[in-house]
This record gives structure tokens, sequence and C-alpha cells, in this order.
């Protein structure tokens, strides 16, 4: 020990600034706006973002303290070596030791500070979903940290070699996703076996070879080192190298997260190039489309397609505008949710909101019921409209609205005083209001802080099931969560996964009270870097077993059945992102961007059918 202890105290010595800086910085990421926030609302604060700062901010660590612990060495080994003795191989095994025990801590200590705090706050705390990511992170940044160490040894230049290490770092990530028989050494595949507690088996088979190859890496630069060799990178192949990392980081990202699901249809859309698809809706195989020809935040005009979507081939109809809207300047139009009648194919129910500026302001919009009738002439198809302003708040706002049997449903989640509107449907072209209630709560998503739970308050209709007030709920106020078959419901959830959210599937209770309890059954926590491409802003959407994912990146689907319950079964991007999906029969989904995409998940679905 004291032949170690000389090398070792020299490396803390020259390493304690860094680790105090970046321990810092996680700190304050982790738990800085939760302290503020706690320090406002007087609510406990531990529930930080360390789990995300892991995920996110450990890898770029791993780089720098792999190229720091040699890199400032260049230029002064030899002279070091001549003022007193060394040894070779204790002096590079204690920096290499100190380096990788710099980024460990730095990574743990937030995530152990965060995980401390709930265990004294809770009596049964949940640790294991907690424990599962970082335990797979650490073989990872072992080796992006051992990989950084080498390029830190033998490339001349410390930029240099930090860019060089972030190639290392992409390929490490992004070579088990793409070459198939090494996916079981990929961090999503080990993610896919945490069901709530890290799998022994698959996380044993996934970190030995990460440890061998760190140690092998270890063994390369104490080779190199005692032989003097050090690489002369020029601009031109840094440039090239540079081109090289960008394209591996381009295709790691889209890998997981680009169109891995092929499309069987791609139907246009008769709307301009910047136009936009506002909402869609499904009826056996036909779509109903409400866009309009301009971009969402200055729209004009609404106009109705119809699209009849076959085997093989689609039709799409002549577009219905909605004529009656009064062309005054400086009115803008939005439209939320659409909904087909069941019993008349030929008619549509539209909420549209208006806004206006100059002699209106846009914190004054109106809001409308709009009825549309298919038969009627196409010139002139709105054959009655309903005003909302003299039903709802003075703020005048609509969540969403729903159609089911002889009712139709629109909810306003007026602060302190939100409103369901109910219209009967007895004359379906001529809608009339049956009752205006002011609710003594909101509906939708409850999270309890102090007891961890999430539960749901259903919308007050009388005379029906829980199953069916859960689905109407779902279609008033529901942004990220959908029901996932009888009685679960899937939800993003980003209070537990810190910058980037999971999954979690949670089995309903019976509702007391208009509240329905939900029990947790599963997690599937998303790959670190979907987080930079949108996910955290996600909306859910679900047909039986299936689930889809709405990402400003594309979509991503989901299997969330009884043996696998969270299962990836891909993602498809195009037309730079979708704002809309619906399900059509034969395991067939529609999405909507600029173009219609019709996808076939029947191949899929028998795959990871149990």
């Amino acid at each position: 020990m004291r032949l170690w202890k000389p090398y070792v105290w020299k490396e803390l010595r020259e390493s304690q600034w860094l680790a105090l800086g970046v321990l810092g910085v996680f700190l304050g990421i982790s738990f800085l706006p939760q302290i503020m926030e706690a320090a406002r609302s007087q609510e406990t604060w531990y529930d930080g973002n360390a789990l995300g700062v892991l995920l996110l901010g450990g890898p770029i660590l791993a780089v720098i303290a792999g190229v720091y612990a040699m890199g400032r060495e260049q230029g002064t080994i030899e002279r070091f070596w001549r003022s007193r003795p060394v040894n070779l191989n204790r002096w590079l095994v204690s920096k290499y030791l100190v380096g990788l025990a710099l980024v460990w801590l730095v990574c743990w200590i937030p995530l152990l500070i965060q995980m401390l705090a709930r265990f004294t706050d809770h009596p049964v705390p949940r640790m294991a979903d907690k424990t599962a990511v970082p335990l797979s992170y650490t073989p990872i940044l072992m080796l992006i940290y051992s990989a950084s160490f080498v390029l830190g040894q033998c490339v001349r230049g410390v930029l240099h070699a930090a860019i060089l290490a972030v190639g290392a770092m992409a390929l490490i990530f992004v070579i088990p996703l793409v070459v198939a028989p090494l996916n079981w050494l990929s961090v999503e595949m080990v993610q896919k076996a945490d069901r709530g507690a890290l799998n022994a088996r698959a996380y044993i088979l996934f970190a030995s070879p990460m440890i061998v190859l760190s140690v092998g890496l270890l063994g390369l630069a104490g080779v190199l080192l005692k032989r003097n060799v050090q690489v002369e990178v020029g601009g031109r192949t840094l440039g090239w190298s540079v081109a090289a990392i960008m394209l591996v980081l381009t295709a790691g990202m889209a890998f997981p997260m680009g169109t891995n699901l092929s499309a069987r249809q791609v139907i246009s859309l008769p709307m301009a190039q910047d136009g936009t698809v506002h909402d869609m809706v499904a009826s056996g195989n036909d779509v109903l489309v409400l866009f309009s020809n301009e971009p969402w935040w200055k729209v004009s005009k609404l106009g109705f397609v119809r699209v009849h979507v076959g085997e093989q081939t689609s039709v799409a109809d002549e577009p219905v505008w909605l004529s009656d809207l009064p062309e005054e300047k400086g009115l803008y139009y939005s439209g939320m949710n659409v909904m087909w009648s069941a019993q008349d194919p030929c008619l549509a129910y539209v909420v549209v909101r208006q806004s206006g500026v100059g002699t209106r302001s846009l914190e004054d919009p109106n809001c409308f019921l709009y009825t549309v009738a298919f038969d009627a002439k196409p010139a002139n198809p709105v054959i009655r409209r309903v005003e909302l302003n003299s039903l709802l708040g003075p703020q005048r706002r609509v969540r969403g609205a729903g159609l089911h049997q002889q009712h139709l449903y629109i909810y306003s989640d007026e602060p302190l005083k939100p409103r369901l509107l109910t219209f009967s449907l007895a004359d379906p072209r001529a809608p009339s209001l049956a009752r205006n209630e002011v609710l003594p709560h909101e509906i939708g998503w409850l999270f309890q802080g102090a007891s961890q739970q999430h539960q749901l308050r259903l919308a007050p209709i009388p005379g029906l099931d829980d199953s069916t007030r859960l689905q109407i709920t779902c279609e008033l106020a529901a942004s990220f969560w959908a029901p996932a078959g009888d009685s679960r419901i899937l939800a993003s959830d980003l209070r537990s996964g810190g910058f980037v959210p999971q999954l979690v599937l949670y089995e309903t209770g019976t509702a007391q009270d208009g509240v329905m309890p939900l029990r947790p059954l599963a997690r599937r926590r998303s790959a670190a870097f979907e987080g930079l491409l949108g996910s955290s802003l996600a909306t859910l959407f679900s047909s039986d077993h299936v689930a889809y994912r709405l990402e400003s990146g594309g979509v991503t689907v989901y299997h969330v059945g009884d043996s696998k319950p969270i299962e990836r079964i891909g993602h498809y991007a195009a037309d730079g992102g979708f704002s809309a999906v619906v399900s059509l029969p034969g395991n067939r989904v529609v999405l909507a961007g600029q173009r219609l995409h019709v996808l076939d998940l029947s191949e899929r679905l028998s795959a990871s059918a149990p």
C-alpha cells in the first residue's frame, strides 16, 4: 500500500478541482430547480433530476475525465520520469482508477442523495427502478472512460483527443443497436429486461464484456506509453474524423428513433405544403381529416377531407370547407376535437376556436361547435353552428370533446370553475344543450405528492360504467395517458424519469366518488437520447393492446400485452413528425403529417405475441 500511496495522492491532488467543479454542476442541475420550487410551495424537494443528469451527463463526464487524466501529461511525462524514479505500471493504474472513481462518484452522489431523501420520507421506498439504469450505465461509463483514456495518451493535442473520444462514445452506444448480433450488449436491451427490478443474468452478460474491454484498453494504454507511441492528427484528418463522428451520431440517434417501420401506403392530401392537420377520426376503413392550408399559427380557413383507405390503394374525396366562417382580416382559427357520428356517417362535429388580432385580442377567443353535413352542397356544408362563449367561463377554455351514443360532451378546464357541457343528439343535425354543469374539481390525472399515488378523476356522467367513463374522460382531458385494454391505462410519467420520461402501465380499480385508483404494473424507460428528440413532449394514443406515442421525431409503437406488458415494437418518422393517429381494422394505423401514412403492424404484433 505504501508503494501505491504517492501515486494515488499525486493524482488526487491534481484532480480535486475538476471533481469538485463537475460535482457542483451535477448537484446544481439535479436539485436546484426543485429546491427553488419547494421554497415557493412548501413541498418536499427530493424528487430531482439526478437520474436524467446521470443518463445525459455521465458519458460526457467520462470523456472529459479520460482525456484529462492523460492529456494533461502530454509534453511533461519524460521530464517527470527524469526528475524521480517512477514505476510506470503503478503510475498508469493510479491515474486510471482515480479518474474512474471521479466519474462514478460524481454520477452516483446526486442519485444517492435523492434516494436517501426518498427513503427518509417514505417507509416503503421503491429503490429497484432507480438503481436499474445506473447499474446498467456503470460499465458503459467505464468503457467510455477507458477509450478516452487511451486517446488522451496517444493523440497529440487534448482538443483533438477529446473530439475523437466523442466519436468513440458514439460508437459504443450505436454499434450494439445497429449490429443485430451485438444487440445483447445494448443498454436498451438491459432496460427491456428491467420490469421494476434489474435482471441479474442480463446484467452479467451485459457488464462482463464491457469490463473486459475496459481492462484491455488499459493494457493498450500501458503498451503505447512504454513505447512512447503518439499520433499527430492534422487538420485534414481531424476534419474527416469530425465528419465521421457526426455521421455516426446521426445514424445512432436515427436508428432507434428512425423509420424502422415501413409504410404500406402514403396518401397525399389536398392541402398546401405548409398546411396543418388539426385532428382526424376513423370509422371502419374511412378517415376524416380536419386540415387547413396555412401553418397552425395563422389559419384563416378550415376544411375536411374524407379518405377511403383500401388494402392497396386509397381514394381521397374533394375537400369540404367550412365556408360560412367570416372572411374577416385578422381572424384566425384552430380546429380542436373532431367527432364522427356512428349513426349517420354524413355528419361530423368539430369544436373550433376563433382568435383575433387588432380590434380583438388573442386572449379573448370565441369558441363554436360546428355540425358539418357532407351530403349537403360542397359550397355550403355547415348546417349548424352553436356559440359556446356564453356557456363557458370568462377565459373560454375548451380542453377536449367526446361523443358517446346520443350525447356530445365538451370539457372546459377553466381554473377554479371547470365545466362539462352535455349536448343531446336526439336530432343529430341540430345538437341542443342538455346540461351545463360546473364541476367541483378538474377531471383527469391526479398525482398525490405525499403518498406517491396516481389516480384518475372520471367525468361525472351518470348511467355509465367505469370503463365507458374512463374512455370519455380520456377524450376530454388526456394528453399523456390513454386506456390500454379494459382495465389498464398507459401513461408517460416524467416525474419518475428525470429528463427522460418512462412509460408506466397501471391497473385500474373500482371508482369511488368518481375517483379511480391506479396500481402500477410495469415500467419501461426510454433510451437516454430519446429525451433530446422530444419524448418528454409526447402524447399517447392507444387501441386495444397497441399504444402509439407521438413525439417531435415521429411515432413510437408499443405492444401492451399480458405476458409482455410494455414492449417497443418499432418507430416511424417521416414528414417532420405527425399530429394525429387513428387505428383501422386489420392492425393498421394511419398517421397524419403532411400526408397520410398507413402502417400495417400485423407482422410486428405476431412476432411480439407470446
